[in-house]
């Protein structure tokens, strides 16, 4: 669901949090930590 919304890694990783949001099974909580996750990875 997240690649078919955002289309990439790289664009799911500039997204802002409320736009994880939106889609089907990603609250505030799920979202915050995606992003924490995806920033994580972003320097390895």
């Amino acid at each position: 669901a997240l690649l078919r919304r955002f289309g990439s890694i790289q664009r799911l990783r500039i997204a802002p949090i409320h736009e994880i949001e939106q889609v089907d099974g990603f609250g505030g909580t799920m979202a915050q930590a995606l992003k924490r996750f995806l920033e994580a990875r972003k320097d390895s």
